[in-house]
């Protein structure tokens, strides 16, 4: 349909989705015990590019996000999800003062 505007997405909105994809991204490749550097050669791109895709600065293609999960071993429906809350930390507690 040539000549019809697009609807634009909010730009609130496109932030948050951008957060989230990247979010997931980062903590599916720390979940598999992946440095950004050891996921960006892995991929064939530079770890500044993965830093940016976890910060929510760009946004991927399909065939980007088809490799981002091909390579994390998750179906590419998974980068979609929300990120899960960040999990509590286990280990010694803190010294308190």
């Amino acid at each position: 349909m040539l000549g019809r505007a697009r609807p634009e997405i909010d730009p609130e909105r496109r932030r948050a989705i951008l957060e989230a994809v990247g979010q997931k991204v980062g903590q599916l490749r720390s979940g598999v015990g992946l440095t950004q550097e050891a996921f960006a050669e892995r991929l064939g791109i530079e770890r500044s590019y993965v830093q940016k895709i976890e910060l929510g600065l760009v946004n991927v293609s399909v065939l980007t996000l088809a490799r981002l999960a091909d390579s994390l071993g998750v179906q590419m429906a998974e980068l979609l999800l929300a990120p899960r809350k960040a999990e509590r930390r286990t280990g010694r507690p803190r010294k308190r003062p």
